[in-house]
């Protein structure tokens, strides 16, 4: 297979693209696999994968030579022409520029620009029926209690509670109130009874 060669102003000499893709896209958490092709006539030269950085060109994470980095693995498929480069549990620090590329000697190396984007993962909202529930039970277990104490602070419960209450013990009153006076007519007649008798 043999890929389309491009001219090359900097090094003044004909060379092999790498092709990658321009953009891949995952979520924070998430993982993300790049195929950066190649010409076979690179196929026994060292593959690596970078990040492009102000201050350095273009920092080394992995290589087929050395793969050392714990999220970020990569393979070469010599038989397909390809190599591949795996990142796991992606951050938004791993967003970013980074290049394929292929060492070629004096330095002068084949690299495919590919861009890593990383969406914060979506949350999904908890219904707010489940929430307030939540809220309820928490709050109860806080006050000491697995009941449901909020009937008991309702103002709308407490009044007819009172009203009632109230009338009870004005009920009980005229009623020992009466039985008092009923008690005080009983005795003078049964004491004039007695007067007469004797």
């Amino acid at each position: 297979m043999r890929l389309a060669f491009v001219l090359s102003f900097l090094t003044g000499a004909y060379s092999v693209s790498v092709l990658g893709p321009e953009k891949v896209i995952s979520n924070t958490k998430g993982n993300v696999m790049v195929q950066c092709k190649y010409d076979e006539s690179y196929t026994d030269h060292v593959k690596y994968w970078c990040k492009v950085n102000r201050l350095i060109s273009c920092y080394k994470l992995v290589s087929t030579s050395e793969d050392t980095h714990s999220r970020i693995t990569i393979r070469d498929n010599k038989t397909e022409g390809a190599f591949y480069i795996t990142m796991t549990d992606l951050t938004k620090d791993d967003e970013g520029q980074y290049k394929c590329g292929i060492d070629i000697a004096l330095g002068f190396d084949e690299q495919a620009l590919v861009h890593v984007q990383v969406n914060e993962a979506q949350v999904e909202p908890i219904p707010a029926s489940t929430a307030e529930k939540e809220n309820r039970i928490s709050k109860q277990k806080q006050e000491g209690s697995t009941y449901p104490t909020n009937h008991l602070k309702s103002p709308s419960m407490l009044v007819p509670l009172a009203v009632s209450f109230g009338v009870l013990l004005l009920l009980c009153c005229v009623a020992a109130l009466i039985v008092c006076k009923i008690k005080r007519n009983i005795r003078p007649a049964v004491a004039d009874k007695g007067e007469k008798v004797l």
